[in-house]
């Protein structure tokens, strides 16, 4: 996460990136295949989100964690979808599923 002087900068800059990515897996509604590929890479992300994460967590937490997830991100997305590529691009399965996981931070407001 780029050093921002105001935390409520920070999560407002995490937060239009994770609604990006979510808006990315959108978009594949009409071709199911592709659709149901980038779902399963999102989930597996969210699941080890629970592992690292845990339940108990901010969304300031969660967007500087995401910065040190590029890594485990790509690996997941690989192992899950390993003939897949276009499966891989973070910025859309990455982002939706920081988006989904950051439903469960403490500090989460609908509509933010």
């Amino acid at each position: 996460m780029s050093f921002y002087a105001e935390p409520e900068t920070a999560i407002d800059y995490a937060r239009a990136r994770w609604e990006e990515g979510e808006q990315r897996v959108q978009r594949h509604s009409a071709d199911s295949n592709k659709r149901d590929v980038l779902e399963r890479v999102v989930e597996r992300i969210v699941q080890e989100l629970e592992k690292r994460v845990g339940g108990i967590f901010g969304t300031l937490e969660l967007a500087a964690m995401q910065d040190a997830s590029e890594r485990w991100c790509t690996d997941v997305a690989h192992e899950t979808a390993p003939d897949r590529p276009w499966a891989w691009e973070l910025d859309t399965v990455q982002n939706a599923a920081f988006h989904r996981y950051s439903r469960r931070a403490t500090d989460y407001q609908a509509g933010y």
